[in-house]
């Protein structure tokens, strides 16, 4: 086994999160006994992949043609947990090679080159227990490279690294096994996936900003309508337990709650005077307030949010029936998210006092829904908000709207 210090540090920069294609030649030049390599290739088309899963399978692709590997895949680490990898990305040419979805650090190829941050190069006869922890099935050869993401410098120059995840090649039966020219070209990819692995994670620090000052903004539109405060904290909450119920998909559901969060930012758009209205409002009035999802649309698509997000903040007043707005969509142009998030966020209204009627309780909310199951929301939607309120499950987000008992004090 070649254990080899990981002392190359990669020269490609991000411009606006694109790859360097100046330093990319850097690293072509680094393999230059590979000379049909992939690499030049995969840098020109770098720039117009700005989706992650995508970049790292085309990576992947590449550096298989370039070494003859027959398996290669991507381990992150979490951020904030370093003591597991997981499985980002693999291009599988052996169907028979299994991989593990998570390693622990402190196994296998992954885990030895991730916690020492080196590389690693290793045929199956010369550690057999290691390679076996890290695969299911035989393999013959294998390379590691670790993944390291400059964060700063000290006061002497010197970068500051972590560790945040590792490259991993290996062939199986008859192909050739991997050696240290190889390991050379892995070396030039690495560079590459370490600098697209700090852009994704820019990229979801930034996000997660976003999404949390605009949460904040949200609440803060709330509450300029006395009768709509934390409206959609709590929309965001039932629509995900009713997700949750109904077996929805994680990343569906982290944009079913994202959307309901979002929705109403539109209402920026519109006069205190009319949110705060207590008389019936005018055919003008009226319309404005049905403007508010395209407004919120507008500010959300300028921040490229998903469009998934984009679906339910734009049509979260839709209807079955076609009675909605401000689309007019119908039936199964409502995706199931959708469908969620209209039915919480009427749920939701129902639930709270209006100027001109107390709120509801949750049973006479589900019974106006149930009015118009099959017409104007999912009838499977609300069979799960049912079954819920049996439960009591959303209860708890309406204490806070219960008035509080006058507490005396006694001299």
């Amino acid at each position: 086994m070649e254990l080899l210090q990981n002392n190359w540090i990669g020269g490609v920069g991000l411009a606006t999160g694109a790859i360097s294609f100046v330093a990319g030649l850097a690293m072509l030049a680094r393999a230059r006994r590979a000379p049909k390599s992939q690499l030049l290739n995969y840098l020109q088309q770098a720039d117009d992949v700005a989706d992650f899963e995508k970049a790292v399978q085309n990576a992947l692709r590449a550096v298989l043609a370039d070494t003859g590997a027959t398996a290669g895949y991507v381990m992150l680490a979490d951020a904030q947990e370093a003591s597991q990898l997981t499985l980002a990305g693999s291009v599988l040419l052996d169907s028979k090679l299994q991989l593990n979805e998570t390693q622990s650090v402190e196994q296998g190829i992954s885990g030895l080159s991730f916690s020492n941050r080196q590389t690693i190069l290793i045929h199956g006869q010369q550690s057999s227990s290691l390679l076996s922890e890290e695969f299911t099935t035989p393999v013959t050869s294998a390379i590691a490279i670790p993944l390291n993401m400059i964060e700063g410098a000290h006061n002497n120059g010197t970068s500051i690294e972590r560790a945040a995840g590792v490259l991993v090649l290996a062939t199986t039966g008859k192909a050739l096994p991997l050696n240290s020219r190889h390991l050379e070209i892995a070396a030039a990819y690495g560079t590459v996936l370490s600098m697209l692995v700090h852009n994704l994670q820019m990229i979801e620090f930034s996000r997660e900003t976003i999404m949390s000052t605009l949460q904040e903004f949200a609440e803060f539109l709330d509450a300029k309508d006395p009768f709509s405060v934390g409206h959609s904290r709590r929309t965001a909450e039932i629509a995900d337990t009713i997700a949750e119920k109904l077996g929805v998909e994680a990343e569906t559901r982290k944009e079913i709650w994202a959307g309901a969060q979002l929705m109403d930012m539109g209402k920026i758009a519109i006069s205190d005077s009319i949110l705060r209205k207590t008389s019936g409002l005018t055919d003008e009035e009226f319309d404005v307030v049905r403007g508010h999802p395209l407004v919120s649309f507008q500010i959300c698509r300028k921040l490229r949010m998903p469009e998934g997000v984009l679906l339910i903040v734009r049509n979260h007043h839709e209807r079955l029936d076609g009675s909605g707005y401000p689309d007019q969509l119908r039936g199964g142009e409502l995706p199931l998210a959708l469908r969620i998030v209209c039915v919480a966020d009427a749920y939701d209204a129902m639930r709270c006092a209006r100027h001109y009627r107390e709120g509801m309780s949750s049973a006479e909310a589900l019974q106006e829904l149930m009015k118009d199951a099959g017409t104007k929301f999912d009838p499977g939607v609300i069979e799960a908000v049912r079954e819920l309120t049996d439960e009591g499950v959303f209860e708890p987000l309406y204490e806070e709207l219960r008035p509080q008992p006058i507490q005396l004090r006694v001299a």
